[in-house]
């Protein structure tokens, strides 16, 4: 075919075209998607015995494709050579779906499946490069919508085509590596990317692209909108993948027994044995894609409009179809097609509309492929779900491996709420009509809370629930699962500790030559304090299971009297601790061991969230308060004999004193401090150290009695600097369980100047030091 004119390839027939031909390209990706669901996944399962060895090989795969893909995003940026990689990746698919049906053994097949999920992962990134050269900025959401509405036709095809063939498994894998082919040329033909090639050679192409991706890399935590969307991106494409890969699978699993036992009956329709069941199975992947197929069409005008508000719905109908999908599946046929059927297919839709509109809305043009490559891992790696769900269905069943998917889903869900998008234009056009006075015998306003924050709450409640209900070894595996991304994250972001905080410029502060902890980090330092604030989270879900009758069994109170000695003198206690150990179990316990404690917290920006957190915290007899001016109320809890409980390992800069912390001199807040020369109640320096799953150790490191002198400055950095070293043994004792992420050295003294090393000075040791 001849290329198209200038003037052609900018008439509204030429675009509508390449718009059309794009959207099919959509189709194409969805024939490869439903083949891997409904033919490709079945037939290894047969072939193999079970789930955990093709989701092993899928998570390599997909790790590949996000190694890859971000290299191969700035390069596209670089060449603009657009058209031509998504053809190769695109042929490379389907030679390799199409060797899916050689019978050559178990070997060659998961290698065919290899190959074909890279290079099919590879292409979405190139084809999504393509969605500005056919869309303006106003259609973008609109034309996604429609690529996604129209590509589960797919599906549709696969189903009402491949699977009642009369073949045998494998003669339809070229039939499928066919329809693949045929659908994906238009695209292939005529569409292109319009921007002019860059110069250079294709090896200076490649270098400008590895350091293009670095430079990216490192810029991310400076767009934190784009951060925290690809993030949240990140674990809700983990749940959808998951969804992707194994539905046919999970539908046949938990409808088995129905069918054999002659009770699968959907609308009047009994579906007796396996040869009604893959009929029942159709008519739900039928109905699944034709919803998705409507969804993703209506979606796409509100996506243009506002697409974290399509991701956050789309995200919540996700959860409900893991839950309807875990409840109904195998009990009712009706509410499985309503929950995992309805609202999966919105989740489906939704989320793949949404989130390439808000890439194009937080990302520079210039740089998009770059980003999309940035997008491309998130979509990429997120395959934990599928490696999760495939091990803990061969050994414990479908429903718990799909019921597990609700963890990643319900953290996306969290860090979605912490995306902004920027406004269009801040400026108005006119200058605003003035706004008159309010009435003042008028209340003011009650300003509603959003739905979504409400329904946001409302699921992470259920997932605290159902965390709290599972056993114990498999919530704490989930918390390590949990741990991967964190760990991956640090292994790569300022390894040099360049940044003022974060994880590698902590350690390099406080290991040292001279410091408290030594020159050197324990080995495998980063991996379990990675897994410690993982488990952070189990703990606070699982907290509630701690009873006064089994405290002792989950806590080690052996130095609890020294507290209870303390306590019974009628002064109250101060309780300085902080951000090491299991802080949130610490006041928890100490309302069921009868002490009236009020812990002061920071307060989120989500007012149902600080709810939900409070009411979790104060089940035991805790009071919690807000830090904002907070010491009248502090001062009245003394008053009373009562107990404070106070994170006193933190400094701002507005913090007054400075004193050494972990042996560099810190500025730290006085509150302990002030509280104590007030109002006399002597401050134990404490800490609740985790031992195991839910075993945990109380440490008292200090008890601090300081009567009041003429220097009152003197008495408030003597006393800091006896909280800061009790707390510096507590991290020395267990140096994986302070939060090592926190800003402690970013806010420095006056005057004060860097070492040869670029770190903060040490602090001179003094005789009372223990650890010079």
């Amino acid at each position: 075919m001849p290329p198209a004119s200038p003037s052609t390839r900018t008439s509204p027939g030429w675009r509508r075209l390449q718009v059309g031909a794009w959207v099919l390209y959509d189709l194409a990706n969805t024939v490869y998607a439903a083949t891997l669901t409904f033919l490709l996944t079945p037939h290894i399962k047969a072939r193999l015995g079970g789930l955990t060895t093709m989701g092993a090989v899928n998570f390599a795969s997909m790790a590949v494709a996000g190694v890859l893909v971000p290299v191969l995003g700035a390069l596209v940026d670089h060449t603009t050579r657009t058209r031509r990689y998504l053809a190769i990746a695109t042929l490379l698919c389907i030679t390799a779906l199409a060797g899916c049906g050689l019978d050559a053994g178990p070997g060659l097949l998961l290698g065919c499946f290899f190959v074909a999920n890279l290079a099919y992962n590879v292409a979405l990134l190139f084809y999504n490069a393509l969605l500005p050269a056919v869309a303006s900025d106003e259609r973008i959401g609109r034309t996604s919508g429609l690529g996604v509405g129209v590509g589960y036709f797919g599906t549709i095809l696969v189903l009402a085509v491949l699977l009642p063939l009369p073949l045998p498994v494998p003669q339809r894998f070229p039939i499928a590596a066919g329809l693949f082919l045929l659908t994906a040329l238009p695209c292939l033909v005529l569409v292109q990317d319009p921007r002019p090639p860059r110069q250079g050679h294709a090896g200076a192409a490649v270098r400008a692209a590895v350091h293009a991706t670095g430079r990216a890399l490192r810029e991310l935590p400076q767009h934190r909108p784009l951060f925290w969307f690809l993030l949240a991106n990140f674990c809700l494409v983990d749940v959808l993948n998951t969804a992707v890969l194994y539905f046919a699978e999970f539908t046949v699993a938990v409808f088995r027994d129905q069918a054999l036992a002659g009770e699968l009956v959907l609308f009047g329709h009994r579906f007796a044995a396996d040869a009604e069941l893959t009929d029942f199975l159709q008519v739900m992947g039928l109905a699944l894609n034709a919803l998705a197929l409507l969804f993703g069409i209506l979606l796409g005008r509100c996506s243009d409009r506002a697409p974290l508000g399509v991701m956050r719905l789309s995200a919540l109908g996700l959860l409900g179809a893991l839950i309807g999908g875990t409840v109904f599946g195998g009990h009712s046929a009706l509410g499985y097609l309503l929950t995992l059927v309805g609202l999966g297919a919105l989740g489906l839709a939704g989320l793949w509309t949404a989130g390439r509109k808000v890439v194009v809305l937080l990302a520079p043009r210039a740089r998009l492929g770059e980003y999309f490559g940035l997008y491309g891992i998130t979509t990429k790696l997120s395959v934990l779900g599928s490696l999760t769900y495939g091990s803990i269905a061969d050994h414990f069943g479908a429903r718990p491996g799909m019921l597990a998917q609700a963890v990643p889903l319900l953290l996306g869900l969290a860090l979605l709420a912490m995306v902004r998008l920027p406004a269009a234009d801040p400026r108005p056009m006119t200058a605003p009509a003035p706004t008159p006075p309010p009435d003042r015998d008028e209340p003011a306003p009650v300003r509603r809370e959003p739905l979504w924050q409400r329904a946001s709450v409302a699921a992470l409640g259920a997932l605290i629930w159902l965390v709290g209900a599972m056993p114990s070894w498999l919530a704490y595996t989930i918390g390590d699962l949990m741990a991967v991304p964190w760990f991956l994250w640090w292994c790569v972001h300022d390894r040099r500790g360049r940044r003022s905080s974060g994880y590698w410029r902590n350690t390099r502060i406080a290991y040292r030559r001279g410091s408290p902890l030594g020159e050197r980090r324990p080995r495998h330092h980063l991996w379990r304090w990675s897994r410690h604030i993982a488990w952070l989270a189990i703990d606070f879900c699982r907290m509630r299971r701690i009873t006064a009758a089994n405290l002792r069994v989950h806590c080690d109170l052996t130095e609890y009297p020294r507290l209870a000695e303390l306590f019974a003198r009628g002064q109250g206690i101060i309780f300085a601790t902080g951000h090491i150990g299991v802080w949130d179990v610490s006041g928890y316990a100490a309302g069921l061991l009868g002490l009236p404690i009020t812990s002061v917290f920071r307060p989120s920006p989500i007012p149902a969230l600080d709810r939900l957190i409070a009411r979790l915290r104060t089940g035991t007899g805790q009071t919690v308060v807000a830090r904002k001016n907070v010491i009248w109320t502090l001062k009245k809890v003394l008053a009373q004999q009562h107990v404070v409980g106070l994170l006193s390992d933190g400094g701002g800069k507005h913090s007054s004193v400075v004193a050494p912390f972990l042996g560099t001199p810190s500025r730290t807040v006085a509150t302990p401090a002030l509280m104590h020369l007030t109002t006399g109640a002597p401050i134990a320096v404490v800490a609740a150290l985790r031992t195991g799953r839910m075993r945990y150790r109380l440490r008292v490191y200090d008890i601090i009695e300081v009567p009041p002198g003429p220097d009152r400055e003197r008495d408030l950095i003597e006393i800091t600097t006896r909280i800061n070293r009790g707390l510096s043994e507590a991290v020395r004792e267990a140096p994986e369980q302070w939060f090592w992420q926190t800003r402690r050295f970013r806010h420095r003294p006056p005057g004060e100047v860097p070492g040869a090393d670029g770190l903060p000075p040490l602090a001179a040791p003094t005789p009372t030091d223990p650890h010079p």
